[in-house]
């Protein structure tokens, strides 16, 4: 599991805007801030459900 990406390049371009903060790090890849995730960071994380 990747717990932490710090990307270098600044050259990667997304056809679609990265939101919440989040930036673009490969062609079309969102990297997200904490509590955003999905292709272009638009969804907000909830609590982690229990399993039990």
């Amino acid at each position: 599991m990747l717990l932490s990406f710090h990307p270098t390049s600044s050259s990667a371009t997304c056809k679609q805007r990265c939101l919440n903060g989040g930036r673009c790090v490969l062609p079309d890849q969102c990297f997200c801030r904490r509590g955003y995730k999905g292709l272009t960071c638009a969804i907000k994380v909830r609590g982690q459900a229990s399993l039990a």
